[in-house]
């Protein structure tokens, strides 16, 4: 196993770059193995209940209008209320123990700047646009099924809180607790780094349980690939970018039409 050392490797030009120099990824978290998956499910789990509180909270506040008509609010409340409670938790886990979040949750820069924020991003996009454009020419409405929540959250007046959720929330909420928290305690266990990119990959495709085949298999090989990002540069930041950026892009085209809904899928 590698030594613990800072994260992001910053001061080092030979390290934190994508594709050529030494790994800059070092694990660097008190959180015991078993004690993190423990403290992830527990996470989640609070985030769930946090997601049906905002939920109804909003239903309840706007019962009898047309708030309650649209189901718009209550979803997208839902989503934020769920991810507000998750980042704010991970980042008060990160810090137990004696932990800095910053090293704990790799949220130091890459060494190599920006451009391994867009090289990863440009590698993303390939991979997916390839993976998406074959499910889509065998069968277009699985790719279409994946995406009709959104579809129609997208489409609603409530679009602005939708796409802050998605491009935002999102990308935080579980990149810092996958590749961020969970990853460095596994990482630092016998798993090393080959184990704690698969259990962080499966895990994380789990909690996308209601997409296809296709699209669970979509989601765990971005989740590898994510893992590979951060070994390479040592930063979660630039997963979080990547994440981020992939999620508003598709989230603009949904709103514009570019990829229809199945067949009864409503707009929300």
């Amino acid at each position: 196993m590698l030594p613990v050392e800072p994260q992001g490797a910053g001061s080092d030009r030979h390290y934190g770059h994508l594709l050529s120099g030494p790994p800059a990824y070092r694990p660097h978290t008190p959180w015991p193995p078993l004690m993190a998956v423990a403290a992830t499910l527990l996470i989640l789990m609070v985030s769930m209940v946090a997601a049906v509180t905002a939920a109804e909270w909003v239903g309840g506040a706007g019962q009898g209008g047309d708030i309650v008509a649209s189901a718009g609010l209550p979803l997208a409340a839902s989503l934020v209320g769920s991810q507000t409670a998750a980042v704010l938790l991970t980042l008060l886990a990160a810090r137990a123990f004696g932990g800095q979040p910053r090293a704990v949750l790799a949220l130091g820069p890459p060494a190599g700047g920006l451009s391994v924020y867009l090289g990863a991003f440009a590698l993303m996009v390939a991979l997916t646009s390839a993976f998406t454009l074959a499910v889509w020419m065998l069968d277009p409405e699985t790719v279409a099924g994946d995406l009709a929540p959104f579809t129609g959250l997208l489409r609603s007046p409530f679009w602005w809180l939708a796409l802050l959720a998605i491009g935002v929330g999102a990308p935080l909420m579980e990149e810092l607790i996958f590749r961020g928290f969970l990853f460095s305690a596994l990482a630092q266990s016998r798993l090393g780094m080959p184990g704690a990119s698969l259990v962080t990959s499966a895990a994380w495709t789990v909690l996308h349980a209601s997409y296809s085949l296709a699209g669970l298999a979509e989601v765990f090989a971005i989740g590898l690939f994510f893992a590979w990002v951060v070994w390479r540069t040592g930063s979660a930041r630039v997963t979080i970018f990547c994440h981020g950026a992939y999620n508003t892009a598709v989230a603009l085209l949904l709103m514009t039409g570019a990829f229809p809904s199945p067949a009864g899928a409503g707009t929300g």
